[in-house]
């Protein structure tokens, strides 16, 4: 005798079984909703959690959190789009736009890019303005919602699993040989070191900085240089010798003299930034010689003369390749030739590290006096631009006196008695 609902019990058996198999969207609506987003490309876990919702603007706003920092390290917003609408108006004009331009500088040209399913999509690199972190943007338009991550590189690849949690998919497998061309290039958006920074770097980083703050404010200095020790070390390991430089700014609190010849200094911090008066301007590769004077150097003798060859310029420094040693905060003379201009002007040492070439030294200089005529001339070297054509002689007045004198009584041309009383 046949028993047909055994056919039917294996049917339904192998369809829960799927079910269980395939990994369930979740429900991300709501403030406080919160699901996993997979692994970045540093190896950290993170989750998407709702912290803004307007279902009657149709507008989401969520934060990305990744292990190693208790701190939200992107954010997405999603938003109604209109057909028309372009990945890359998101981010150039637009209300997102508006908001990261107040937290990042020095942002690159927009690229762009598609995601892995073929939405349309565009990013930009960017540095963050506090502490000087390398950050990306990114844009997508996908079926009538217009989507803006603002994120540290490592965390790229959590856009398309955050598009795919919001849309209610499962999340997609984000193994490195299936990431789309926009998360490749975002990843190679690392500044020079090559490398990606990881979240528990940057958590670390942070966290040393108002740790060392808080010590300088209580009056524990030898505490708060162990903190920034730690801080710049991180910073200098993860950006490499061409990251953005910090700057502790400090003050006398109090001065008292010991005894006739110790006294009593005590330092308060007025702040610790990064330090954007020479990697913030825009530096542009030349050649030219430079040679300088020494007014105030540790290892040179004021006055004597250091030979180099240049290496860049901008419009708040110059750096310049010599075997000359000199050290950070040294003050010279500058100058500077450029093809036919030249530069003069005060500088400060504000960086030096090991040339390409044995026995060089790249250093990099901020300009603190410059003459009216050497910015004119940075500014025009910085635009591309060259020398107006010169004015040409007008010789019509010449020839009208010339026409209207009359030969003298030697015999000689007007022209020449015009000349002789001028």
């Amino acid at each position: 005798m046949r028993r047909p609902w055994r056919g039917w019990t294996l049917v339904l058996t192998a369809l829960v079984w799927l079910a269980l198999a395939r990994p369930a969207a979740a429900d991300v609506s709501g403030v406080g909703a919160e699901v996993p987003v997979g692994v970045n490309a540093t190896g950290e876990a993170c989750r998407l959690r709702v912290t803004e919702e307007d279902p009657a603007r149709g507008y989401q706003r969520s934060s990305l959190f990744c292990d190693g920092w208790s701190s939200p390290s992107g954010t997405l917003h999603r938003f109604r789009a209109s057909r028309e609408y372009t990945p890359a108006r998101l981010l150039t004009d637009s209300t997102f736009q508006k908001g990261y331009e107040l937290r990042l500088g020095a942002c690159g040209p927009v690229e762009p890019t598609t995601l892995a399913d073929g939405t349309r999509a565009a990013l930009r690199s960017c540095t963050r303005l506090e502490r000087g972190w390398p950050m990306i943007v990114m844009g997508a338009v996908n079926a009538g919602r217009g989507y803006g991550l603002e994120t540290f590189p490592t965390n790229a690849r959590m856009l398309e699993a955050a598009i795919a949690a919001l849309q209610g998919q499962a999340p997609r497998d984000g193994r490195d040989g299936t990431l789309s061309p926009a998360i490749r290039r975002a990843e190679t958006m690392v500044g020079t070191t090559g490398a990606l920074v990881g979240i528990q770097d940057i958590g670390a980083a942070e966290t040393l900085w108002r740790l060392g703050h808080l010590q300088y404010r209580s009056g524990n200095y030898a505490a708060g240089e162990v903190s920034f020790a730690r801080l710049l070390e991180i910073h200098g390991r993860v950006l490499g010798p061409d990251g953005r430089p910090w700057e502790i700014a400090l003050s006398i609190d109090d001065a008292s003299y010991h005894s006739p010849d110790l006294a009593m200094v005590s330092l308060a911090v007025d702040g610790v930034e990064v330090d954007r008066s020479r990697r913030a301007a825009t530096r542009v590769p030349i050649g030219g010689i430079a040679w300088l004077e020494a007014v105030n150097c540790q290892d040179v003798v004021d006055g004597d003369r250091v030979e180099g060859t240049l290496e860049d310029l901008s419009r708040s420094g110059v750096a310049f390749a010599t075997r000359r040693i000199l050290r950070t905060n040294d003050r010279l003379i500058f100058h500077g030739r450029f093809f036919a201009d030249e530069i003069n002007g005060e500088v400060r040492v504000a960086s030096v590290r090991p040339a390409s070439s044995p026995g060089q030294s790249i250093v990099g200089c901020r300009f603190i006096g410059l003459d009216q005529d050497s910015e004119q001339r940075i500014e025009r070297i910085l635009s591309g631009g060259r020398e107006g054509a010169r004015a040409s002689v007008d010789l019509s007045a010449l020839r009208s006196a010339a026409a209207e004198s009359k030969p003298d009584d030697d015999g000689e041309g007007s022209w020449r008695r015009v000349f002789r009383r001028s």
